[in-house]
């Protein structure tokens, strides 16, 4: 009915100057009168019945806009990330404390620094990680990394094989990214925690932690390593010894036994001599140890052999 539209807009102006915008805007909203009526709703301090009459219109922004004013901050959220308006989504999660939610959205937002900081606040610390990755900042993911590996430690995770594997892996993602950060000695400590011995060596060695490097080498079962770190502090004869040890297990004896000779140990590398039939270079052994009885034995079975 045109004249009871007509009658009831003129009433709603009218309660409007009297300064009553509610109930003006109420009778406008009635008569599909939107916009005059979302402006009043405004006027009368009604941020939620404006949103309501926006969202009606599918003004969704305007709507959720009109929701930050009215403190309903969840309501907004909805429809910010719904519009793709990540970033604004993002701060209203944060004022109803869904740091979670909003760590998500900053992350589809690209503001992967706010992303990490609001994973690492909830715990997710994997996700904090994979965020300051993204950012560059290094030393941050590499900590995270760390706490991880430390509370499935407590956890007793590490039992377990596979979740072993998987924590080795996690160890010398850390390690690489203190590396980056230009924090050497952080990447040796976990890495050594961790016991991912020949990475741990290595940074050892660039840093000049030669004895430390020559323990974790050991521990990894790299011998020839372990003995080029001992050189490095003159430590030759123990260096030889290794090298003696780990050609023995490999099955040169004769190199074995030279290394080992030049360890100054002269009865095993002379017996690895003797299994060779080497039996001149056996004998200098032993008399070099002072077994001249031995060497005279092998001197005189030398001269037996056919030439």
């Amino acid at each position: 009915d045109r004249r009871l539209v007509k009658k009831s807009v003129k009433q709603a102006h009218a309660l409007a100057r009297k300064g009553q915008y509610a109930d003006a805007a109420e009778i406008l909203f009635s008569c599909d009168e939107f916009d005059k009526a979302a402006d009043l709703f405004v006027k009368a301090g009604e941020y939620t019945r404006a949103a309501e009459v926006r969202h009606d219109q599918n003004r969704f922004l305007e709507a959720a806009e009109l929701y930050v004013e009215a403190g309903d901050h969840g309501s907004a959220a909805t429809i910010f990330a719904q519009q793709g308006e990540f970033e604004r989504a993002a701060d209203c999660y944060l004022k109803v404390d869904g740091k979670s939610t909003a760590a998500e959205m900053f992350e589809k937002a690209g503001s992967f620094r706010k992303a990490a900081d609001c994973y690492k606040e909830v715990e997710f610390l994997r996700h904090a990680a994979q965020c300051y990755v993204k950012c560059q900042q290094w030393e941050a993911a590499a900590t995270c990394l760390e706490q991880v590996y430390t509370d499935e430690q407590l956890k007793g995770g590490a039992q377990d094989p596979a979740k072993q594997a998987e924590l080795e892996k996690l160890v010398r993602q850390a390690g690489k990214l203190f590396l980056k950060a230009e924090r050497p000695d952080r990447a040796l400590a976990v890495l050594e925690r961790g016991r991912c011995n020949a990475d741990a060596a290595a940074i050892a060695m660039k840093l000049g932690e030669f004895g430390k490097a020559a323990e974790l080498f050991k521990d990894a079962g790299d011998l020839e390593k372990a003995a080029g770190a001992l050189k490095q502090l003159g430590e030759d004869a123990e260096a030889a010894r290794l090298l003696g040890e780990h050609h023995r297990s490999q099955g040169d004896l004769r190199a074995a036994a030279e290394h080992l000779d030049a360890a100054a140990d002269f009865m095993a590398a002379g017996d690895l001599f003797r299994q060779i039939e080497a039996f001149a270079e056996a004998a200098a052994c032993y008399a070099k140890q002072g077994e001249h009885l031995q060497a005279a034995r092998r001197r005189g079975k030398q001269q037996q052999l056919p030439r």
